[in-house]
């Protein structure tokens, strides 16, 4: 990690690491899903936050933005499969007013399933540190994705050339032998 980005980044742990299970849960999952909004950002062949962000963004909750990058090969199906944990286990916290911890047994299955390292095998550690370690995972493998993925940023393709596409008359223009043509107009039939 770049030595002006440590910094911020280890106070973001520090900070992290002090929070409530809720808090752990709400601003673990936040980080990650900028990190993926801004992967998508960094790929698209043009500025459209209208897709990211906003109420009707189409690609504007955690869960699209994992299912896109991994639909566009910008993260593997680990990261995917962690990244939707992590995002089942935050939803969790999020709509549950009150009484949701670690320590519910919902919250310890999801845990089960996180599969980022831990020495001594994930049995060996409460489903908070789990989680905790699988945050810190994750965005520490995506923090500077979006900056390897502009890289290969998309760029607009034409797909048809303007001279393929367009009004013609007929009795002005012959179309070339062999391209095909949707003709409009009146029908003329012989009379008999």
């Amino acid at each position: 990690m770049r030595p002006n980005d440590q910094k911020a980044y280890f106070e973001f742990l520090q900070e992290l690491h002090r929070e409530s299970d809720r808090g752990l849960a709400l601003i673990g999952g936040a980080f990650l899903d900028e990190k993926l909004a801004a992967t998508l950002a960094a790929f698209f062949a043009a500025d459209s936050p209208g897709l990211l962000h906003g109420n009707n963004a189409p690609l504007g909750s955690f869960s699209a933005r994992i299912e896109t990058c991994f639909a566009l090969g910008l993260i593997e199906e680990g990261k995917r499969n962690e990244c939707d944990y992590i995002r089942r286990i935050r939803n969790e916290f999020a709509h549950k007013l009150v009484g949701t911890s670690f320590k519910q047994q919902r919250i310890v299955d999801l845990c089960k399933n996180l599969k980022s390292p831990l020495p001594d095998g994930p049995a060996a550690h409460p489903p908070r540190f789990q989680f905790e370690n699988a945050v810190i995972a994750m965005s520490s493998r995506l923090f500077y994705r979006p900056e390897y993925v502009a890289l290969e940023k998309r760029e607009a393709k034409q797909w048809i050339s303007p001279a393929q596409v367009g009004w013609r008359r007929t009795a002005d223009e012959l179309p070339p032998d062999g391209m095909p043509v949707i003709a409009f107009g009146p029908l003329f039939r012989k009379q008999p």
